[in-house]
Protein backbone atom coordinates (compact mmCIF):
# COMPACT_ATOMS: atom_id res chain seq x y z
CA UNK A 1 0.00 0.00 0.00
CA UNK A 2 3.00 2.56 0.85
CA UNK A 3 4.64 1.44 -2.52
CA UNK A 4 1.06 2.52 -4.37
CA UNK A 5 1.06 5.46 -2.65
CA UNK A 6 4.86 6.57 -2.92
CA UNK A 7 4.23 5.77 -6.53
CA UNK A 8 0.97 7.68 -7.38
CA UNK A 9 2.74 11.12 -5.25
CA UNK A 10 5.95 10.57 -8.01
CA UNK A 11 3.30 10.51 -10.84
CA UNK A 12 1.50 13.26 -9.58
CA UNK A 13 4.87 15.03 -9.09
CA UNK A 14 5.82 14.51 -12.88
CA UNK A 15 2.80 15.93 -13.86
CA UNK A 16 2.98 18.45 -12.23
CA UNK A 17 6.39 19.20 -12.99
CA UNK A 18 4.90 19.03 -16.74
CA UNK A 19 2.64 21.62 -16.52
CA UNK A 20 4.90 23.95 -14.98
CA UNK A 21 7.26 24.40 -18.10
CA UNK A 22 7.05 26.96 -20.17
CA UNK A 23 5.17 26.24 -23.91
CA UNK A 24 8.40 25.92 -26.68
CA UNK A 25 6.38 27.74 -28.82
CA UNK A 26 6.02 31.58 -28.19
CA UNK A 27 4.94 34.12 -30.05
CA UNK A 28 3.07 34.61 -33.11
CA UNK A 29 2.09 30.54 -34.64
CA UNK A 30 1.21 29.62 -38.01
CA UNK A 31 -2.17 28.81 -37.46
CA UNK A 32 -2.66 32.42 -35.64
CA UNK A 33 -1.37 33.90 -38.85
CA UNK A 34 -3.91 32.37 -40.98
CA UNK A 35 -6.95 33.83 -39.54
CA UNK A 36 -9.39 36.34 -40.79
CA UNK A 37 -7.32 39.19 -38.50
CA UNK A 38 -3.97 38.84 -40.69
CA UNK A 39 -6.20 37.83 -44.25
CA UNK A 40 -4.48 40.26 -47.27
CA UNK A 41 -6.62 39.53 -50.07
CA UNK A 42 -5.90 36.91 -53.23
CA UNK A 43 -3.93 36.50 -56.20
CA UNK A 44 -3.91 34.71 -59.05
CA UNK A 45 -1.24 33.55 -60.90
CA UNK A 46 -2.36 32.48 -64.62
CA UNK A 47 -0.70 29.88 -66.53
CA UNK A 48 1.22 28.30 -63.74
CA UNK A 49 1.64 25.30 -62.04
CA UNK A 50 3.74 24.32 -58.84
CA UNK A 51 6.56 23.07 -60.83
CA UNK A 52 6.60 26.07 -63.28
CA UNK A 53 6.55 27.98 -59.89
CA UNK A 54 9.78 26.50 -58.24
CA UNK A 55 11.43 26.92 -60.92
CA UNK A 56 11.20 30.43 -61.19
CA UNK A 57 11.77 31.09 -57.35
CA UNK A 58 15.10 28.68 -57.73
CA UNK A 59 15.97 31.09 -60.84
CA UNK A 60 15.03 33.86 -58.67
CA UNK A 61 17.34 32.68 -55.64
CA UNK A 62 19.88 32.09 -58.12
CA UNK A 63 19.84 35.43 -59.57
CA UNK A 64 19.02 37.51 -56.40
CA UNK A 65 20.53 35.47 -53.85
CA UNK A 66 17.84 35.15 -52.10
CA UNK A 67 13.53 35.12 -52.33
CA UNK A 68 10.37 33.87 -50.93
CA UNK A 69 10.30 30.36 -49.60
CA UNK A 70 8.15 27.29 -51.11
CA UNK A 71 7.00 24.28 -48.74
CA UNK A 72 4.28 21.96 -50.12
CA UNK A 73 1.74 20.68 -47.92
CA UNK A 74 2.90 16.97 -46.65
CA UNK A 75 -0.29 15.41 -47.15
CA UNK A 76 -1.70 17.12 -50.23
CA UNK A 77 0.01 17.86 -53.55
CA UNK A 78 -2.32 20.53 -54.81
CA UNK A 79 -1.15 22.95 -51.70
CA UNK A 80 1.62 24.71 -50.52
CA UNK A 81 2.86 27.96 -48.77
CA UNK A 82 5.34 30.39 -49.80
CA UNK A 83 7.16 31.95 -47.38
CA UNK A 84 9.13 35.63 -47.18
CA UNK A 85 10.48 35.73 -44.12
CA UNK A 86 11.42 38.92 -42.06
CA UNK A 87 15.54 39.46 -40.61
CA UNK A 88 14.59 36.39 -38.25
CA UNK A 89 12.55 33.60 -39.87
CA UNK A 90 11.72 32.42 -36.56
CA UNK A 91 9.72 35.93 -36.09
CA UNK A 92 6.53 34.89 -37.61
CA UNK A 93 5.28 38.39 -36.94
CA UNK A 94 7.83 39.74 -40.22
CA UNK A 95 7.02 37.20 -42.23
CA UNK A 96 4.32 37.34 -45.20
CA UNK A 97 2.72 33.70 -45.45
CA UNK A 98 0.70 33.09 -48.82
CA UNK A 99 -1.26 29.73 -48.83
CA UNK A 100 -1.51 28.15 -52.45
CA UNK A 101 -3.95 26.02 -54.61
CA UNK A 102 -2.97 24.82 -57.63
CA UNK A 103 -6.07 24.73 -59.94
CA UNK A 104 -6.39 22.48 -62.58
CA UNK A 105 -6.64 23.25 -66.22
CA UNK A 106 -10.43 23.18 -67.93
CA UNK A 107 -12.74 24.42 -70.81
CA UNK A 108 -12.82 27.87 -69.18
CA UNK A 109 -8.86 28.52 -67.99
CA UNK A 110 -5.99 27.31 -68.15
CA UNK A 111 -3.92 25.80 -65.38
CA UNK A 112 -3.29 28.55 -62.56
CA UNK A 113 -2.20 28.58 -58.64
CA UNK A 114 -4.70 30.55 -56.14
CA UNK A 115 -3.07 32.66 -53.62
CA UNK A 116 -4.46 33.90 -50.37
CA UNK A 117 -1.79 36.84 -48.66
CA UNK A 118 -1.22 36.88 -44.66
CA UNK A 119 0.88 38.97 -43.04
CA UNK A 120 0.69 40.33 -39.13
CA UNK A 121 1.62 43.87 -40.13
CA UNK A 122 -1.05 46.07 -42.92
CA UNK A 123 0.93 48.82 -43.98
CA UNK A 124 2.43 49.91 -47.21
CA UNK A 125 6.08 48.13 -46.59
CA UNK A 126 4.45 44.88 -46.47
CA UNK A 127 2.62 45.39 -49.69
CA UNK A 128 5.55 45.99 -51.25
CA UNK A 129 7.19 43.23 -50.03
CA UNK A 130 3.99 40.82 -51.24
CA UNK A 131 4.12 42.33 -54.67
CA UNK A 132 7.90 41.52 -54.37
CA UNK A 133 6.52 37.41 -54.19
CA UNK A 134 4.77 37.88 -57.60
CA UNK A 135 7.85 39.77 -59.16
CA UNK A 136 10.03 36.77 -58.65
CA UNK A 137 7.66 34.42 -59.71
CA UNK A 138 6.71 36.58 -62.88
CA UNK A 139 10.09 38.03 -63.56
CA UNK A 140 12.47 36.12 -61.90
CA UNK A 141 15.86 37.13 -63.05
CA UNK A 142 15.10 40.41 -62.29
CA UNK A 143 16.59 41.73 -58.65
CA UNK A 144 15.64 44.43 -56.27
CA UNK A 145 18.19 46.59 -55.39
CA UNK A 146 18.05 45.97 -51.61
CA UNK A 147 18.42 41.77 -53.00
CA UNK A 148 21.17 42.04 -55.55
CA UNK A 149 24.41 40.00 -55.24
Amino acid sequence: MKRLKATMMIFAGLVLAGCAQESPQKGLRETDLRSDNYYRGDYVISSMNFPNLQRALFKHEAACGKGPVFVMDKNQTGYATLWLYGDDPRNLRDAIMVDLTALKSSLMAQERVKAKIYSYYNTSREEQRARSIWRAIENPGECEAAEAR
